[in-house]
Parts: C-alpha cells; structure tokens; sequence
C-alpha cells in the first residue's frame, strides 16, 4: 500500500512511528496487517534516492548497454587481420558477428529471469564478471573457434546488461520521470554497433586485432569496478524484503513479511514460464508484424557490418579505420531522432487530452508511420549513389536517413506493443528481442554472398523494395489497431 502524502522529513523516533502505524493501523479491511508495502518516503526504495545518484546509475548501465552493443560490431575492423593469421574465411569470420548477437537474443530469455528471484544486483555482478571471462579466448585465443566461442558466451553475458537495465531504470525514477532516462539507454544501444567499427578499424590498423579486444577487456573492468562502487539493489520486491527484515527488529513482529518472500521460488519453472509466454504471444499477428518490421530494420543495421566495407574499399578506396568511420553516418541519423523523443511525447500527450485523458496506444503510431518512410528514402539513395564519381558523403547521408527511420520506427514499436499487450509487456519484449535476434544474426551470414551475386546497386535496392512493403505497418494498425484488439485476449482494451 503507498501513502500519497508529502516527504515526512523528522527525527527517527517519530518516522518509525509513522511505518508501524502504516503497517498496523491504516491497512484498509480485507488486507493483511502484516503485509509490508511502500508508504512512499522510505529509506530502502530505490526511486527516493538523490537525483545525482540516479543519473549516476543510468549513465553507467546504458554506457555499458553501449559497450555490448559495440563490442559486437567492433570484429568488423580486425575481421581481414583474423582471418589472415587463423587462415580462415570470409563465411567463418561473420560466426564472430552472428553468434554474438543470437546469443544476446537468448539472454532475455535464459536469464533476465533470475532477477525475479534473485534482485538485479546479484544478477549484474555474475553477469559482468562472467563477461569479462568470457573475453578472454577472444583476445588471447591462438585458433578461430576459441574467438568465436568465446565471442558468442560474451554476448550471452552481455546481454544482462540490454534486458535488464530499463527495468533498472523503472526501479529508480518515477513514471513522469522516465522519459529522459530511457532515451539515454535506448540511444546508447542504438549507438553500440556503429561506434563499434569505428573504434576496431582505428585499433585494428595502428595497433593490431588483439589490442582491439584488450581494449574492451579494460573498458569491461572498469564498468564493473564501478558498477562495485556506484549501483545498489533496486528490485523492489528485494528492497521490500529489506523492509521487512528492519521492522521485524524494531517491532518484535515476527508476522511482519513481504510478498516476495511468500512467493515460490523455483528457478526451472520461472525460466520455462518465461520462455512460454513469448511462444504464445507470436500467434498475435499484430505482434508479429510488428516485431519482424523492426526485426528486419535492426538486421539491415547488422548487414551493413558485412556491406559498408565492400562498398566503401572497393568504390572509394578506403582503409580499415575510414571504413570504420563511415559506421558515424547512421550514428548520426539515430542522434537526430532521439532528440525528437521529447516533441513525440508531447504529441502523444496532447492527443491524450484531446481524447479526454483516455489514452490509446495507437497515438504512438504516428511515429511509425514518420519512421517508415525513411528507411526506403536512405536505402535507395545509399543504392544509386555508391559510385566513384559521386562523392561519398553523398550515399552516407542515405544510411543517416536510414538510421533516423530505424530509430523512430524501432522506438515506435516497443511503445505501442508495450502498451497494447501491457500485462504481457515483459513477454512482448521477449518476443521482439527473439526475432530481432534470429534476423540480426542470419542476415550477416548471406550480406557477401548478396552483394556478390546482385551488385551493390540492386543488392541494396532490394532491401529498399522490402522497407517499402512493410513501410504501411504503422498506418494499417492506426486504422485498425483498436479493431484487432478487441478481438484478442492478450491485448489490453
């Protein structure tokens, strides 16, 4: 139960007072007396802790959803300095992408779950630790399958570190302070794979593959050592079982309890359930639309790991670190349509008033139907300008159109799923992370053969011609998304 009134500020007698009443005397009938909730000014929820520190934890958790992100792009740079000394091949080297990323979609699954039973800190020490582990055939390895081994159990760790940090987040800020925090995660992830090939082609060139990965090491240890000092437990039901543990001491009453320690904690049942409902969300079809629509945008982000370098060396002659560099282009196109975030919001909620403070979850749509003209704009002017007598920047700021398109779009979707299946919304998310996963993960495997066999111009025009037939997804449930609905027993009405 949580009390609305203002912050009690006062001396330590009289607040214990106040939570022995809160817990004894003003349980409504019906509730158990000694059941232990929030009461709004206590000392264990995470959300009353200073703003600084708050801000603290969010940068650190998303600048580590950043490094995920971007250690799995960063093979691109060292991939020809791997294959020469490991005398492997083109198809082998791509593993060290696909199995990254595929194992990060599991992650959500096999292991976000454990924070329900176990609290968030537990979950991100192991998880972060382990993830240093498993770097270490990758930057020591002396043959190709200890790195893509190695590369593929890192990115199951990493991805503790992108299933788990929104919820973090939740935990410690209030719902109307959340928009700011979740833009800086989100664009941090988004960010990850084109800083990723920026940073592997400058270290790969001026220093060699293996400080690429060293690099990483470090930068590995020095988020988990502040990780150490900075983030503490924030699951609510874990804080609330703190609660209870104090004033189990100060009163005597041993009755007092948390809910989650009446709860069953059995660590099988919790993965399999996790794992079920995702599987029986796919049979919605505006889920799996919608999730394979940004599923095919993410992977396209993912193709261009194996593309921009065919391109760029053989059209413009360029490096490893300029092709590197290139990656920037998207990057940029993503950092322009974060900034919208704040003017989608505020049409979001204007369009809530004017519904007489009804909200619907097709008001988020708009930014989708925006978002998905894009991608079709960026792929076809990157496609018919990648010649050498047509200046460079000239198809990048065809993948910086892209990339503002698969921001907004990709944002647009997670909104309008999570608040259309909002009981549901953890498993939604699943859903998206699976299919995204398996699609970032194939796509890569085929991008050298495409471009081989089609060229260049009409390799990616037809990823074009598919972003136009998909473009209408936003538009077709705006007109019918309420429709669908109503006839659906997952969704929310």
């Amino acid at each position: 139960m949580k009390i609305e009134d203002d912050e009690f500020e006062g001396d330590s007698s009289v607040a214990f007072q106040v939570e022995e009443k809160t817990v004894k005397e003003t349980v409504p009938d019906g509730v158990d007396p000694n059941l232990v909730q929030w009461d709004g000014d206590d000392q264990e929820d995470a959300k009353n802790m200073s703003i600084v520190r708050k801000w603290a934890i969010t940068i650190l958790l998303s600048s580590s959803a950043l490094q995920t992100t971007a250690l799995n792009t960063t093979w691109n740079g060292p991939s020809e300095q791997i294959i020469e000394k490991f005398n492997s091949s083109h198809e082998v080297s791509v593993l060290g992408v696909s199995l990254f990323v595929f194992c990060c979609a599991l992650g959500p699954i096999l292991i976000a779950p454990l924070s329900e039973l176990y609290g968030r800190w537990p979950l991100y020490l192991v998880s972060l630790i382990l993830y240093i582990v498993f770097q270490l055939p990758t930057a020591f390895g002396q043959n190709m399958a200890t790195l893509i081994v190695g590369r593929a159990l890192a990115g199951l760790m990493g991805s503790v570190s992108l299933s788990n940090v929104p919820g973090t987040i939740s935990d410690i800020f209030y719902p109307d302070q959340l928009g700011m925090p979740m833009t800086t995660f989100t664009a941090c992830s988004f960010l990850g794979p084109c800083i990723g090939p920026v940073l592997g082609g400058f270290i790969a060139q001026n220093a060699g593959f293996r400080w690429v990965f060293y690099v990483f090491l470090i930068w590995s240890g020095v988020i988990t050592i502040a990780f150490l000092f900075l983030v503490p437990e924030t699951y609510p039901d874990i804080l609330l079982v703190k609660k209870a543990k104090r004033l189990r001491k100060e009163t005597g009453n041993q009755e007092l309890y948390a809910p989650w320690e009446k709860r069953e904690k059995n660590v099988l049942k919790t993965t399999l359930q996790s794992a079920a409902r995702p599987l029986i969300l796919m049979r919605e079809p505006m889920v799996t639309l919608l999730c394979v629509y940004s599923g095919f945008l993410m992977a396209i982000i993912y193709l261009f790991v194996v593309a921009y370098p065919l391109v760029f060396t053989e059209v413009y002659g360029f490096d490893t670190q300029m092709v590197g560099l290139t990656f920037m282009a998207q990057g940029v196109g993503i950092i322009i349509a974060a900034f919208s975030s704040h003017w989608w919001n505020k049409y979001y909620n204007l369009r809530v008033r004017r519904n007489g403070g009804i909200s619907e979850p097709e008001f988020r749509l708009p930014q989708i139907i925006l978002g998905g003209l894009l991608p079709p704009i960026g792929l076809f002017m990157f496609a018919w300008t990648v010649y050498p007598s047509i200046h460079f920047i000239i198809p990048l700021i065809g993948g910086a159109i892209f990339g503002a398109g698969y921001y907004l779009t990709f944002n647009g979707v997670l909104s309008y799923l999570v608040q259309a299946y909002n009981k549901y919304s953890a498993s939604v998310i699943a859903v998206n992370v699976c299919i995204r996963g398996v699609l970032c993960a194939a796509f890569p495997l085929f991008g050298k053969q495409m471009f081989d066999r089609l060229g260049f111009h009409w390799a990616l025009s037809l990823l074009g011609f598919l972003s136009v037939i998909m473009s209408p997804m936003g538009l077709l449930f705006y007109r019918y998304g309420k429709r669908i609905r109503t006839h659906s027993e997952y969704a929310t009405i």
